[in-house]
C-alpha cells in the first residue's frame, strides 16, 4: 500500500501523511486506515485510495513474513547476519562468525488467552512437530509486541503447541536473553 501511494503522490507528499505512518509504525492499522481515509487525498480521489479498493491491504495476513523480519531484526540486534530463505523446515539461515543456525519462525498477531500466547510448532501439511532435522531454533514471535522469544527446537520437539506467559514477553532482555541462551546450546 505504501508503495502504490508513494507512486501516485510521490515521496515528499507521502511524508506528510504524518497520522498515517505513524499508526503504521506502531501497528495500529486501524489508526492508519482511519487516518488515510480521513485524508483531502481520500476524499478527492476516492477511487484510487488504495484502503478502499483492498481493505486487507493495511490488515495483511502476512502473519508468517512479518514475523521472520521481526526474528531478523532481532538476530541482527545479536550479532547475527540472517537470510530469509524459507527452505523446508526452517525460514532464516543465521551465520555469526563459523556458527550457522537455522531458524523456524512461528507468529501470531496477539494473544491467546488474555494471560498468554501460544504459537503452533508444526510443520507441513500433515502438521507434524519440528524435530532437530527440520532447524535448530524456533522463533516465536508476538507481532503485536514486535519481539521475538528464541527457543532450541529440542525444547518443542513433539509438541504441537507453544505457550507463553505475556509477562514473559514484556521482559526488558527477553529477545537478547534469549537468543543468547540458543547460541550457547549450539
Amino acid at each position: 500500500m505504501l508503495i502504490e501511494l508513494c507512486f501516485q503522490l510521490g515521496l515528499p507528499t507521502l511524508r506528510k501523511f504524518t497520522n498515517m505512518l505513524a499508526g503504521l509504525w506502531a501497528g495500529d492499522n486501524d489508526r492508519a486506515a482511519a487516518e488515510l481515509l480521513d485524508s483531502r487525498y481520500a476524499r478527492q480521489v476516492p477511487a484510487r485510495a488504495p484502503i478502499r479498493r483492498a481493505p486487507a491491504v493495511l490488515n495483511p495476513t502476512r502473519v508468517g513474513a512479518d514475523g521472520e523480519h521481526i526474528a531478523a531484526a532481532a538476530l541482527i540486534l545479536g550479532g547475527w547476519s540472517p537470510s530469509i530463505i524459507n527452505a523446508d523446515g526452517f525460514d532464516i539461515i543465521a551465520v555469526r562468525g563459523a556458527a550457522t543456525m537455522r531458524v523456524q519462525v512461528k507468529a501470531t498477531k496477539k494473544p491467546f488467552l488474555p494471560s498468554q500466547y501460544q504459537w503452533g510448532c508444526s510443520v507441513g501439511k500433515q502438521k507434524r512437530p519440528l524435530t532437530i532435522a527440520d532447524c535448530d531454533v524456533v522463533a516465536f514471535t508476538a507481532l503485536d509486541l514486535r519481539r521475538s522469544v528464541f527457543v532450541p527446537v529440542a525444547r518443542v520437539c513433539e509438541q504441537i503447541t507453544f505457550k507463553l506467559p505475556i509477562a514473559r514477553l514484556h521482559e526488558a532482555d527477553i529477545e537478547a536473553d534469549s537468543l543468547r541462551s540458543v547460541t550457547f546450546a549450539l
